[in-house]
């Protein structure tokens, strides 16, 4: 399969499935995560150990943290290479697709549902 065609059927699939797209949606927050700590370190000149020495952890946990397959970061962790990067580590809250809907059918004549 071409690439182009390839693109073209995970975005139908990721429009028309709601769990492909939940899916997708926290693996790509996951990846943009590791892609920038790679990115700054790799800016910065360091290896993964000598990143890991900086801040104060081993080379293993700055693999972990570039892996877009981690689930488990440790906000403490995320501060420190913020710190050292000299970085503000912005945490936030946003709506899900599912609370955007909520609200549209709280303005419409349908009740809400709330899980």
């Amino acid at each position: 399969m071409k690439t182009k065609n390839a693109l073209h059927y995970v975005r139908q699939k990721v429009e028309k499935d709601p769990e492909t797209k939940k899916y997708y949606e926290e693996y790509s927050r996951r990846y943009d995560l590791a892609e920038k700590i790679r990115e700054m370190r790799e800016a910065a000149g360091l290896t993964q150990k000598q990143l890991g020495d900086k801040i104060g952890t081993k080379q293993s946990g700055i693999a972990r943290l570039e892996d877009p397959d981690y689930e488990s970061y440790s906000l403490a962790t995320l501060k420190k290479i913020a710190h050292f990067f000299k970085k503000e580590l912005i945490i936030g809250f946003e709506e899900t697709s599912s609370s955007r809907n909520s609200k549209v059918r709280r303005n419409s004549s349908e009740p809400a549902v709330h899980a």
